[in-house]
């Protein structure tokens, strides 16, 4: 009765979990109120795979004495696949039972252990069906088709995908008036009229070619939104739809290596075209394939949008929000007859959350001001970045939300539990980007004096405190406080590091067990970093590394989070701001005369380096130049890989508006080692500039592939032949393929930089556990938990790199002395442990004597 009772309230919180923390590619809910032990689960087919576009259902039962034991999935949708059995169940190796294979086919740690959750089941599930495994098939035929008649194989899938998605278009349409409804089980003999496989199939098409509408709300006109998002509906019932204005296509284009690309121009005049800012009609679809993402409604930095998830419907669609963690979506207008169907049906409510509102698509609280009115203590406001509201505890809060919960036990286990929802993230005011984005030296020097002086109070009284409890606490507490200050908890990390080197669980159990007794994500910076490292110590030895590391990096944080975070940073620390000094004026003395500057960012992310660059540009004698960046960045996780990017060049648009500079963003979201010198436009009349700042370390070397994408990049760069590459890495010796010797080097690197930042930064500052715990945390996770080509963080020494330049057909250039005094200036305004040095043409960076960062500019050899 127990373990019943710890297994219902552990899948009560996954469960609210989900629902808090959205994720992509799937949703979850219970198929009975009173059954939290059987959910029912939606998964949409990985992109880019054969079964992209697919809805799939699915029921997971738990057993009682869950998480000890392993939940069964079984598809109540049509399925074919080599891993799924032909009554729908799901075979892999995540939901075998723990301990040995006694067959001796898998390793235990390849198989269930009380770690992994319903996202890490689902998430395997879909690596399931993006990478089949014929070799233990569950479906002999499914399995030798694979292997012999791939074609005939995919069409079979193909057949399932698209049927999936007729039947999930069929429901969804409003019923006639005065139509009686139809059983589910009658689906299979439903004609629809004037309702044809064709239609269908070009509706897909549309769909799933068809750009991101999200980010294009705030400019539409009410009337074409409206008119827009009635036109399939017209289409299904065999109506005849009024004429729309001309519409543009989408500016973003799918390239032959899957990487994302899109263009948009910004005149003198702020005038648009050729993009995304000059399409201010686009055509809405209700089922555009991009709706499938749980991003905003809108992401107008300037206007206070919002979005209501009270009113989300589609066509007579019930209100799909949920009112606690356990109701399912019921949708009265369907009649079940037969369990299957009702099965499937479950499903469709699930998938339904993707389906965007028919009522309110002008996501605009002017507009809609009478929502505001129904629930006026659910008013959103504008985010804050000097945001005076403390949190109840400092761990990033999902977009939309404004209570915040300790979700420490979710990276604690290894894992992020999350749920596709809606979201809204809050606007951005154009002062408070300026505050951040283009900051001047006075005013970031004022706020790091406050938060070191505020630092400095906190160890004073941390100090006082500590000597007051000691003095007149007690007998038993001065006996605590001792025992706790001689636990060496590096000492504990190595040892337990080489105990899971050699295999050794129980020893790594119980060294971990008394790791986690003296460590805490919200102590000092030795008790933050052996929290961090035990992480990931307890993921490598469950062998669940790679998947929590993806996880993290798919959880989205909202822009406003990381611009607190980046300016809390930027006060606390001199690495991102010299680095973004050497940058910018290296590309400023090459530029001084150019009348067309072509920038190449290999990894933009944010561009918070270029609004502060083109404010200097735009006070150039003679005025600026005509700009054209390229921005390239990893595909953002999800249905969307240009989302990012996209608000990038959009909010990069904007400063260029404001400063007068003609203005061009071309983005690129892809892996840089697949870029190619056709796909970046050179043109031999500007001035070209490749600038990279610590990209390369993400980038496989030699130890993994013979042909290493680091030296494929660097060919391709030296192929551009640009006035100069500018190269930024971090400095580390942490990637070597020894499993202890790596974890050492790391250990030495992260205490360095979380010490950095206990000493700058106080404990209280919401924005600490981001920079800890989603950047350092997470690259820390990588290092420790991951191997082979999941391990993407290989740094290597600014010597190393110096030779690997050298090869590749690189000549190093001469440091600016310029730049050298004014970085030095603006070090003084910093902390006195922070170290900025020359070592030949390298800028160094670093803190307490430990090198961090090195920057150097280069040309090729064949330039003149």
């Amino acid at each position: 009765m127990a373990a019943t009772t710890q297994a219902s309230l552990l899948l009560q919180k996954q469960l609210r979990d989900l629902m808090k923390n959205p994720v992509d590619g799937f949703s979850a809910g219970l198929v009975d109120d009173s059954n939290v032990f059987e959910w029912n689960v939606t998964i949409i087919g990985p992109p880019d795979t054969l079964y992209d576009g697919g809805y799939f259902n699915a029921i997971m039962s738990f057993p009682s004495n869950y998480p000890n034991s392993p939940p069964s999935v079984r598809f109540t949708s049509e399925m074919w696949h080599p891993n799924v059995y032909p009554d729908g169940r799901v075979c892999i190796s995540i939901l075998h039972p723990p301990g040995d294979d006694p067959n001796g086919y898998e390793l235990a740690s390849e198989r269930w252990t009380p770690v992994h959750t319903v996202e890490s089941i689902v998430l395997s599930i879909i690596s399931m069906l993006s990478s089949p495994n014929d070799e233990s098939p569950a479906n002999v035929e499914a399995a030798k088709e694979w292997r012999e008649s791939r074609d005939e194989f995919k069409k079979k899938v193909s057949r399932i995908v698209r049927r999936s998605q007729e039947m999930l278009l069929l429901l969804s349409a409003p019923p006639q008036t005065g139509a009686a409804p139809k059983a589910i089980s009658e689906m299979d003999s439903l004609v629809v009229p004037e309702f044809s496989p064709d239609m269908v199939l070009s509706y897909i098409s549309q769909i799933l070619m068809e750009e991101d509408m999200d980010e294009k709300f705030d400019v539409f006109h009410e009337d074409l939104a409206l008119l827009a998002a009635e036109k399939p509906f017209y289409e299904i019932l065999g109506e005849t739809f009024p004429t729309l204005p001309d519409q543009n296509s989408g500016p973003s284009a799918e390239s032959p290596d899957g990487s994302s690309i899109s263009n948009f121009h910004v005149n003198s005049n702020g005038s648009s075209s050729d993009g995304i800012l000059a399409n201010d009609s686009w055509p809405y679809d209700p089922l555009e394939y991009r709706q499938l993402q749980t991003n905003p409604a809108s992401v107008d930095y300037y206007s206070q949008s919002s979005s209501s998830p009270t009113n989300y419907n589609a066509g007579n669609v019930n209100r799909v929000l949920v009112e606690s963690p356990f109701n399912p979506l019921l949708d009265n207008d369907l009649v079940i007859q037969s369990t299957p169907a009702w099965q499937f049906q479950k499903g469709l409510e699930e998938a339904r959350r993707f389906l965007p509102s028919s009522e309110n698509l002008m996501i605009n609280l002017e507009a809609n001001g009478s929502l505001l009115s129904q629930e006026p203590k659910k008013e959103r406001k504008l985010a804050e970045i000097n945001a005076d509201e403390k949190h109840e505890s400092p761990i990033h809060e999902p977009r939309g939300r404004k209570t915040h919960h300790d979700d420490d036990l979710d990276l604690q286990e290894g894992r992020s539990n999350k749920q596709s929802a809606l979201s809204t993230e809050e606007p951005l005011r154009p002062d408070i980007l300026d505050d951040v984005l283009l900051c001047g030296w006075d005013k970031c020097i004022t706020g790091n004096d406050e938060q070191q002086s505020e630092s400095v109070n906190q160890e004073g009284r941390s100090s006082h405190s500590s000597h007051a409890k000691g003095s007149g606490g007690g007998k038993s507490r001065g006996k605590k406080q001792s025992t706790k200050d001689v636990v060496d908890l590096r000492t504990l990390l190595v040892h337990c590091a080489e105990s899971v080197a050699i295999g050794d669980r129980r020893s790594a159990g119980e060294l971990l067990k008394q790791i986690r007794q003296h460590s805490s994500p919200f102590g000092d910076a030795n008790q933050r970093l052996a929290h961090c490292f035990a992480d990931g110590l307890e993921a490598r030895l469950a062998g669940t590394g790679s998947q929590i590391y993806h996880s993290i990096v798919a959880k989205r944080i909202s822009t406003s989070d990381i611009l607190k975070a980046y300016k809390c940073y930027m006060r606390a620390c001199p690495f991102k701001k010299i680095a973004y000094l050497y940058s910018n004026k290296t590309i400023l003395n090459v530029a001084n005369k150019a009348s067309r500057l072509h920038i190449i960012d290999f990894g933009i992310y944010y561009g918070f380096q270029w609004p502060c660059f083109m404010q200097r540009l735009a006070s150039q004698p003679g005025g600026p130049p005509r700009l054209r960046i390229t921005g390239i960045d990893r595909p953002s996780p999800g249905f969307r890989p240009t989302e990012r990017i996209d608000e990038t060049g959009q909010r990069l648009a904007d400063y260029a508006h404001r400063f007068g500079i003609p203005f061009e963003f071309h983005a690129i979201a892809t892996k840089l080692d697949t870029i190619r010198t056709e796909d970046l436009n050179i043109d031999k009349d500007e001035v070209l500039v490749v600038n990279s700042l610590f990209q390369f370390k993400s980038l496989i070397d030699e130890t993994v592939v013979e042909d290493s994408p680091r030296n494929m990049v660097l060919n391709t760069i030296r192929n551009l032949n640009p006035a100069v590459f500018i190269f930024g890495e971090v400095n580390g010796s942490y990637s070597s393929p020894f499993f202890v010797t790596r974890f050492r080097e790391a250990l030495f690197h992260f205490s360095a930089l979380f010490d950095m930042i206990e000493t700058n930064v106080p404990r209280e500052d919401e924005s600490r556990p981001l920079i800890e715990r989603h950047i350092s945390g997470r690259d820390a996770l990588n290092v420790i938990a991951c191997e082979g080509s999941e391990r993407v963080e290989r740094p290597e020494t600014y010597k190393q790199w110096q030779v690997r330049n050298v090869r590749a057909g690189f000549k190093q250039l001469l440091l600016n002395p310029d730049v050298i005094k004014m970085a030095k200036e603006k070090l003084k305004a910093y902390h006195k442990d922070f170290v900025l040095d020359v070592d030949g043409q390298w800028l160094l960076q670093g803190w307490k004597g430990r090198i961090i960062h090195a920057f150097s500019a280069w040309r090729s050899n064949d330039s003149s």
